[in-house]
């Protein structure tokens, strides 16, 4: 949460359900970890959030970015052109917002105006949200995603054509890694959880590499499952095939083998 606010959730798509679903524990237990889990959630950022309780004009509880964040991405160059599925400086000069107001008020009033956008562009937006997703994993524009990802965040061109090689790579390898972990009845959906965190985002705000990044690590983890289990497959295919290499072509049979004299 104190990282990136959308991450908080996580506490819904993961701790709620791995608490709930303890089926080896009794019902109050899960309940007693639950409240714990959270007890502890909120004693990590309580300081925080009281603090900007304490300094703003209208309540803010992790940050005030959502609002600008609304804006850049609720405009007509973001719902069509270029830009669609992304987000736009410009867009979000455009919102009206009161310039000697605090950071908590130009969220609002950012927010209203984006809000007002949506509203009057409802039709569009189921195509708008499908472009988003794209963007977020690589399927719509993804080598004008990585233009963007060069000029706007500064990441090295080619480094960030190999890591979308390679993001492909590992998408198809944790399929093969979560078919691995379910049939050893080892739970997955904490893994893909945060994919689900992504596509919450994503839906909300913009599409953007960046967005994607907390997902690779669970990608990672799958796909080394998978990995590993081809190694095996792979390494007793070749031992199999010493042993069948340096086995005698032709055992010894009552019909080969040699005389023995008797005197």
């Amino acid at each position: 949460m104190l990282g990136r606010d959308e991450l908080s959730l996580l506490s819904v798509f993961i701790f709620v359900p791995l608490a709930l679903l303890a089926t080896t524990l009794t019902l109050r237990r899960r309940f007693e970890l639950l409240g714990i889990g959270a007890l502890c959630a909120v004693l990590v950022v309580a300081p925080w959030v009281g603090f900007n309780l304490s300094r703003f004009d209208k309540p803010v509880f992790i940050s005030t970015g959502l609002g600008v964040t609304l804006a850049s991405a609720n405009c007509d160059a973001t719902y069509s052109g270029p830009a669609a599925g992304s987000w736009s400086f410009e867009c979000a000069q455009q919102a009206p917002v009161s310039k000697n107001a605090d950071e908590s008020v130009q969220s609002a009033e950012a927010q209203s105006y984006a809000l007002h956008y949506i509203n009057t562009h409802k039709r569009e937006l189921p195509k708008v949200e499908a472009m988003r997703l794209g963007r977020a994993f690589g399927f719509f524009r993804p080598a004008q995603q990585i233009w963007a990802d060069t000029y706007i965040e500064t990441r090295p061109y080619h480094w960030a054509m190999t890591g979308l090689v390679m993001y492909y790579g590992l998408l198809v390898m944790s399929v093969g890694g979560t078919v691995l972990l379910r049939r050893r009845r080892i739970p997955t959906f904490p893994l893909w959880a945060v994919g689900l965190n992504v596509v919450v985002a994503a839906l909300m705000t913009f599409g953007n590499t960046r967005y994607r990044t907390p997902f690779e690590v669970p990608l990672v983890i799958m796909a080394s499952v998978f990995l590993e289990w081809a190694a095996l497959q792979l390494f007793h295919r070749d031992r199999q095939q010493e042993v069948d290499d340096t086995a005698d072509p032709m055992p010894p049979t009552a019909s080969n083998r040699e005389p023995v004299s008797v005197e």
